[in-house]
């Protein structure tokens, strides 16, 4: 854990930034608006919880990159409730003895004291949260592909109104033509018709589907999407019959399949991912066997199992 950058964080608390308004309280005290959530908070989320409850995995169905998120929680109810750390399982959690086995971070020291100080005052307030702030950064392209491919007029339309369904859809970075679309903030907007505008988007790179209702029918408009590089598919109802669409995405790199049914059988489309180099498979049907009958076929795969 990187604990150097939370203490450096807490001696500059007298030069507090201003964030905005806090989104959990109607009227937040004047300390919330000055508390440094992106210096103090955010770094603690970012290297102590985002593995495990982030884009790429939600343990105990808990994502805290977003407050929204921190407010529903998981299985165990909200991470965060406004002003009651004590009813605050996140703020519980880090607060717990070393030895004990629901102690948080998972599989390393606890948090400084101070940074626990920090966390219960945040929470005091209201958890403020800063307009725009999110953890999961999008990746940065490749070196050998940084630019993009070309744009046809009908891309910015897609953009436009995959945005007005719902969607996170924009460049990944401002000097690239990629573009990353993300519904699993929003699930219960997605409907499978919006993945007929991907025929109109060659660039795009990332697409996160967790969490929604899409079905292995649904993925075979994924078949058009020739230049997708990351590709989000945890916690939704797939079965192995959907691997059989993404075996044609020669360019995916990136893969989450935690937490859906497919098995050793659906394994057998993924053969043909030559260019696969990250696989999530945690709580599904896949075995270790399964998993290197793959690595056999595909060396440069590291295969995620949750074991």
């Amino acid at each position: 854990m990187k604990q150097a950058n939370f203490l450096v964080g807490l001696s500059f608390l007298s030069l507090v930034l201003c964030v905005g308004p806090a989104r959990a309280m109607a009227d937040p005290p004047a300390e919330a608006a000055e508390l440094d959530v992106a210096g103090l908070i955010k770094p603690v989320l970012v290297e102590s919880c985002l593995d495990c409850h982030g884009p790429a995995a939600q343990l105990g169905g808990l994502r805290v990159d977003t407050l929204q998120a921190l407010l529903e929680g998981g299985v165990s109810g909200p991470a965060i409730v406004p002003e009651k750390p004590e009813e605050s399982s996140f703020y519980v959690r880090v607060t717990l003895p070393a030895d004990d086995f629901q102690m948080m971070p998972l599989g390393a020291d606890p948090l400084p004291e101070e940074v626990q100080q920090q966390i219960r005052r945040w929470i005091e307030l209201g958890a403020p949260w800063p307009d725009g702030m999110h953890m999961g950064d999008a990746p940065e392209p490749e070196a050998d592909d940084a630019a993009g491919v070309e744009s046809p007029e009908s891309e910015a339309e897609a953009l436009r109104q995959l945005t007005a369904a719902g969607a996170i859809a924009m460049r990944i970075a401002q000097n690239t033509s990629w573009i990353r679309v993300d519904f699993s903030l929003k699930p219960d907007a997605f409907q499978e018709q919006h993945l007929e505008l991907l025929a109109h988007m060659p660039n795009l790179y990332e697409l996160n589907l967790a969490n929604t209702a899409i079905t292995d029918a649904g993925l075979r408009s994924l078949r058009s999407a020739s230049n997708l590089r990351r590709l989000y598919l945890q916690n939704t109802g797939i079965t192995d019959a959907a691997l059989e669409s993404l075996a044609g995405l020669q360019h995916l790199r990136y893969l989450n399949l935690y937490g859906t049914s497919v098995s050793d059988a659906g394994l057998v489309h993924l053969q043909q991912l030559a260019a696969l180099e990250r696989l999530f498979l945690w709580q599904t049907a896949v075995t270790e066997q399964g998993a290197s009958t793959l690595r056999e076929v595909v060396p440069e795969v590291e295969i995620n199992l949750g074991l």
